[in-house]
């Protein structure tokens, strides 16, 4: 048996939590997404401000991660989820660090 769910914007009932017509990406009107333009700004200021290079610091050595290649991320120190939607400060630079792949999935179990 095939679970069905009433739409949390128009109570259309289908097998999805939203119908197809509130399901398409980018739709705000059940539960927001975050301006892209915007987080791939911030994305670009966090790696210009820390020169592309990853800031973790190994603490026996206290010398920085010595990874120069390869994916970086622009980490959220204070979890975007802890910002409203339209929170200008949510993409303030100073609230990011450039992370190498391997350092950015060990702070966030949620990193690709």
């Amino acid at each position: 048996m095939t679970p069905s769910y009433a739409c949390t914007v128009c109570g259309a009932v289908s097998d999805q939590k939203q119908c197809p017509e509130h399901r398409r990406r980018g739709d705000t009107s059940w539960g927001g997404t975050r301006d892209r333009t915007k987080q791939a700004a911030f994305r670009r200021a966090v790696l210009a401000r820390d020169g592309s290079q990853c800031v973790a610091v190994n603490e026996a050595t206290g010398e920085r991660c010595p990874v120069t290649d390869g994916l970086r991320a622009a980490h959220y120190p204070t979890p975007l989820r802890e910002f409203a939607l339209d929170d200008p400060a949510a993409y303030d630079p100073s609230n990011g660090i450039t992370l190498c792949a391997e350092h950015d999935k060990l702070i966030d179990p949620y990193a690709r």
